[in-house]
């Protein structure tokens, strides 16, 4: 479930992102978002392209004591499988349209596994500059999202191209 905390010792990335926001207040990803990624194995050539991270998927990690990930891996030539756990941290918000940098919208702890790119799918969620919020953001068929704000008589708009990052968290 989202909002586990991390384990002391494990790395967790902070995925960064900023998208192209017109007429947007906020965006931001629900807790029940499935997350699309790109992993790489972290000692070695290995990676899965499209894997799926699901906040409602528990696996139990084999030889733990009851330790969960949202997503485990066993790469060829490591020992142990490679995970990924959905974990909440302080510093995670939503992006503003004032933001001009990429903003810390998700953490990921990892172990054996690195994200290397995420595939933005939808639903998320939006918030308009009048303050109507849509909740089924999403890009199909590769096109940018769009929508009307009656409230405000505006145009809304986020790209699908949403420029991000993965970063090591220093904790």
């Amino acid at each position: 479930r989202p909002g586990q905390k991390p384990l002391h010792n494990m790395p967790i990335f902070v995925l960064m992102a900023k998208a192209e926001l017109e007429g947007v207040a906020k965006f931001w990803v629900p807790e029940d978002t499935v997350w699309h990624f790109d992993v790489k194995q972290a000692a070695g050539p290995e990676t899965r392209e499209g894997v799926m991270v699901d906040p409602d998927e528990t696996y139990e990690i084999p030889n733990s004591k009851d330790a969960t990930a949202n997503f485990l891996v066993k790469f060829p030539g490591d020992k142990k499988p490679s995970y990924m756990k959905i974990v909440q941290l302080p510093s995670l918000r939503v992006q503003t349209a004032e933001d001009n940098d990429c903003v810390p919208i998700a953490a990921f702890e990892c172990r054996g596994l690195e994200p290397t790119r995420w595939t933005p799918t939808g639903p998320y969620c939006a918030e308009s500059e009048s303050g109507t919020v849509f909740d089924g953001v999403g890009f199909t068929n590769d096109e940018d999202w769009c929508d009307y704000d009656e409230k405000s008589d505006s145009s809304l708009m986020i790209g699908r191209e949403i420029k991000h990052e993965f970063v090591l968290h220093k904790g």
